[in-house]
């Protein structure tokens, strides 16, 4: 047996293993965060099933964790809105990729989350203007991506039916 081998293995399983308990409680401090967010602001309407476009209210503007009342062309965001059509990640289905547009601004948003039920955040980087908060923006969903999105989605969910039908219902779907 390889003892030197095995221990080194085993200290580095040891060292994963803390700091995937550090970002499981750095994850609860922001889950707490999120949740008197939504406490103080309310929550975000989704209306992404009916409309791909809508104009917005700027709720709360987060930069590592930390409200701000305006960010600069450059800036990584989070941003929370009071009405969105954009599709956050769930039940294995992507989300939508979006641009928010007001005079002079430019938000590319590239990732939509719901951290806590009933408050959606979209992450993103301001190309160009300042975005201030309670500025009204348009929010525009990227209706390819979107279209490709669900039918992929919807295609899963038919291939997983059939394989369930054809090899037994031992066959799952799951996430590597």
């Amino acid at each position: 047996m390889d003892k030197d081998g095995f221990t080194a293995a085993m200290e580095e399983q040891r060292k994963r293993a803390r700091s995937a308990r550090q970002e499981v409680e750095y994850l609860s401090e922001r889950g707490v965060m999120y949740k008197a967010l939504r406490e103080e602001l309310g929550e975000t309407r989704f209306v992404g099933y009916s409309m791909l476009e809508v104009e917005s209210n700027v709720m709360a503007i987060l930069k590592d964790g930390l409200q701000e009342i305006s960010v600069k062309a450059g800036e990584e965001i989070e941003v929370i809105l009071d009405v969105t059509p954009c599709y956050a990640e769930s039940g294995g289905q992507v989300t939508d990729f979006a641009t928010l547009r007001g005079p002079e601004l430019e938000v590319e948003i590239y990732s939509v989350n719901k951290p806590v039920e009933g408050l959606i955040v979209h992450r993103g980087k301001v190309v160009s203007g300042i975005l201030k908060r309670h500025d009204s923006v348009k929010v525009t969903v990227e209706c390819g991506r979107r279209n490709s999105t669900a039918r992929n989605h919807s295609a899963t969910h038919l291939l997983h039916k059939a394989l369930k039908e054809v090899l037994g219902d031992h066959v799952n779907q799951a996430a590597l």
